[in-house]
This record gives structure tokens, C-alpha cells and sequence, in this order.
């Protein structure tokens, strides 16, 4: 359902799983829902506000309240997101910060750079891992701090090239670094804090109207976290 509120958008969708079973009592449904209210949608000023509710009957249930916020003013950009998390089953309060600062050197040019962390049980649910951290998908917005730079260059209306450098850490040492689903720990030693730096780069080819072709180069340079002796 979608609403016109104000100067934005008032959305709401529920989803609802149900895995029956003809030969035994199941009790595992999962229910989803969200609102999600654009508060302030111009063309360079975005505000949006949401919260979401993730309930599954075998995992853990959640509630997320979160904001985005972006902007740009002359030449200075800005992009922000940051979310808190009720864990009703642990009582757990949980987060995840984002923020992102840009510079248009001219209009074909912008460089940007930021800072994200993420806490020690944070359950990314949805989120587009590519976007925060990387294309070769080695982390999981968990127990994960990190600084990441790199500039978008519009060569011409067809070609685009993109440039992104990332530096990961562990939050908190002696947790360890997650995978990106956040399923299990990555093997290493959890007492080093240097997770690794990844650097990728971008080729967009913009072919018409509904074909965008992309040719994409990205490596990680492994940090301390896994040159060291290992844990289980």
C-alpha cells in the first residue's frame, strides 16, 4: 500500500511464509513487515525513515528503525544511513552506521569517502552487501568498522568508470569477522583487528535505453586477520 503524505510517500507491505508439512506439525512461518515513509523526495534532497519487522519462528526476530539522508549542495554531497535494532530474544540493542561525504571536482568527476561500522550481533537481513562491502563479498555487516574512499567518472553519456577502495576491521577484537551471510566466523585470528583493504574497479557501458553492460575488476589484500595463526 502506498500513500502521499506531506512533501513524500507513506509505503506499507506485509509478506507472510507458511512451510506446511502433511506429515508433521510445523511451526516455522515467517512474517515480514515494513513502513517506510519518504519524508523528503526533491531532486537533491532525500530523507526517508523506515521500520521493519522480521519475525521468524525458528530464528531470531527482529525490529529495525532506520533513517536515510542524502544530499548535495554546489559541489559537496552527502549520504547517510543508520539503523538500530531491538533483538526481542537476547534484549540485544544492535546498529549499523554509514556515512558518506563527496566532492563534484567538475561535473563528469566526483570523488566521495566514508566510515561504516556495524555491530558485534547486527543482523544485516536485506541489505545490498555489494554497495558497503565490495563485489567479492569476504565480509558481513557484522562486528565490522571500516573507512572506504574512490571517485565515479563519467567519461561520456555512455561511458562510466568507477573506482572504490575499502578497508575493513574487525569492531570489536576477539569476536572475529563474519562471512558475507553472516552465517559462521571467517577462519583467522580474532586477536588481530585488520580484516584487509579491497579495491574494485568498474567499467559501465550504457548500450540504449534498457541495456547497461559492465565490466567489473576487483582483489583483496588479506590483513593480519588471516596471516596470523588461525582459530577454530
Amino acid at each position: 500500500l502506498s500513500f502521499e503524505l506531506g512533501r513524500g510517500d507513506l509505503d506499507f507491505a506485509y509478506a507472510k511464509v507458511s512451510e506446511g508439512s502433511d506429515i508433521v506439525s510445523t511451526n516455522d512461518d515467517i512474517n515480514l513487515a515494513f513502513l517506510y515513509y519518504k519524508i523528503i523526495k526533491e531532486k537533491d534532497l532525500n530523507l526517508d525513515a523506515y521500520i521493519i519487522h522480521n519475525n521468524e519462528r525458528q530464528g531470531d526476530e527482529v525490529w529495525a528503525l532506520g533513517s536515510r539522508y542524502k544530499g548535495q549542495k554546489r559541489r559537496w554531497g552527502w549520504r547517510s544511513e543508520i539503523i538500530l535494532q531491538s533483538l526481542p530474544q537476547t534484549n540485544d540493542i544492535e546498529h549499523t552506521i554509514d556515512l558518506e561525504g563527496s566532492f563534484l571536482v567538475k561535473s563528469s568527476l566526483r570523488t566521495f569517502f566514508g566510515w561504516t561500522q556495524s555491530s558485534g550481533r547486527y543482523n544485516q537481513l536485506y541489505t545490498n552487501r555489494h554497495f558497503y562491502n565490495g563485489m567479492i563479498d569476504i565480509v558481513g555487516r557484522r562486528n565490522l568498522e571500516g573507512f572506504f574512499a574512490g571517485t565515479n567518472y563519467k567519461i561520456d553519456d555512455r561511458w562510466k568508470l568507477n573506482f572504490k577502495w575499502m578497508n575493513f576491521n574487525q569492531m570489536h577484537k576477539g569476536i572475529g569477522a563474519y562471512d558475507q551471510a553472516v552465517a559462521s566466523l571467517i577462519n583467522g585470528d580474532r586477536n588481530n583487528s585488520d580484516i584487509g583493504n579491497e579495491f574494485d574497479l568498474s567499467l559501465h557501458f550504457q548500450k540504449n535505453k534498457y541495456e547497461n553492460l559492465t565490466l567489473g575488476l576487483s582483489t583483496f589484500l588479506h590483513g593480519d586477520y588471516f596471516t596470523s595463526s588461525p582459530q577454530a
